[in-house]
């Protein structure tokens, strides 16, 4: 058993997919993992309620660019994980209009000044759209290798970035349960499609010390820095 994982860049504009960190564009080489995470999704959110179009699935609500990260079998490239962030300044500047959890403190604006600072240094991106394979032998037996190999590839790419990720809104409130584990924390609440979202931000520096020990266990290897190269 080999899972690995791989993040993209798609160019909405340009219809280029090339692997992240990189100017070469390699679309044909790169198209399974397109189809993979598309797969993942439909699959994942088929009995979801919320609102849903094939904006949903295709991506065309982002208009410039985002990535796709992938986890999977390395033997015969089963979609086990996937997710998509972006950094657009667009996007993310109607997501920074939420809706306090309460009356803003000065701690509050100052949160909301750091974030509305990174987002202007482009250290601030979106990560939703999260999918898993729940249903997979692979995915039941290896769940946290599988969230390890996400996390460290996450890692890899936005190590000094802060984060900003939806939760729905539920009575048991389980996906920000698991958000909250990453480190994340709730500071406000957002209407997205047509339901009523935790905003939860975190910091991928902190995450990653939260993290690491798990990781180093989950993945089999040794880490202590932020991690600069894929130990695959």
């Amino acid at each position: 058993m080999s899972i690995e994982a791989i993040t993209v860049f798609v160019n909405s504009i340009e219809q280029t997919v090339h692997l992240s960190g990189t100017h070469q564009s390699a679309t044909s080489d790169l198209l399974w993992v397109l189809e993979g995470e598309s797969h993942l999704r439909r699959k994942a959110y088929a009995h979801v309620q919320i609102t849903k179009g094939e904006v949903f699935f295709n991506n065309s609500d982002l208009n410039s660019g985002y990535f796709i990260l992938l986890v999977y079998s390395s033997e015969d490239r089963t979609p086990l994980l996937s997710a998509r962030y972006y950094f657009d300044p667009i996007k993310l500047k109607s997501s920074l209009k939420f809706d306090a959890l309460e009356e803003p403190s000065k701690t509050d604006l100052e949160l909301l000044f750091l974030l509305h600072h990174k987002l202007n240094q482009n250290k601030l991106f979106l990560i939703d759209r999260m999918s898993a394979n729940a249903g997979h032998p692979l995915y039941r037996r290896h769940r946290n290798t599988v969230l390890s190999a996400m996390h460290y590839e996450l890692f890899l790419h936005t190590r000094d970035c802060l984060y900003i990720g939806l939760a729905r809104k539920e009575p048991l409130d389980k996906l920000k349960l698991k958000y909250q584990q990453f480190g994340m924390k709730a500071i406000g609440t957002i209407t997205h499609q047509d339901k009523l979202h935790w905003v939860l931000k975190g910091n991928m520096e902190e995450s990653y010390r939260l993290l690491k020990s798990s990781i180093a266990t989950n993945l089999g290897i040794h880490i202590t820095d932020m991690p600069e190269e894929r130990p695959w």
